[in-house]
């Protein structure tokens, strides 16, 4: 339910209120107008999800939530994902000592 209390907040519940009414009047460009409305980002449609899918917990047969969530499903498809890069590691490289730290006449290699 956290989720739901954050959705609360923001575009979401505006983003969730204009899905059921472009589904009510069948728009053919819902999905886009809901793109536009969230600029593009997946958290506000993300929280229009949150609201509608907790709206369909509560009544299973809520046919125009079913679907608004089915163009907030759409336009986040649109939207696509934002894939946080990989934390870059650094190449360990090997590190070679003089040859005064040599034990037995072979070199010693650091590991560090």
């Amino acid at each position: 339910m956290d989720r739901v209390k954050s959705a609360r907040s923001g575009p979401g519940p505006e983003i969730a209120e204009r899905a059921l009414c472009l589904t009510a009047g069948t728009s053919p460009d819902a999905v886009g107008q809901l793109v536009t409305m969230a600029e593009g980002r997946r958290p506000p449609l993300e929280a229009a999800r949150a609201l509608l899918v907790a709206r369909l917990h509560r009544r299973s047969d809520d046919f125009a939530a079913t679907r608004a969530l089915s163009a907030v499903n759409a336009a986040l498809s649109r939207v696509g994902w934002d894939m946080p890069s990989p934390p870059t590691r650094r190449p360990r490289f090997w590190k070679r000592r003089s040859p005064s730290d040599a034990v037995d006449g072979k070199p010693v290699v650091d590991s560090t």
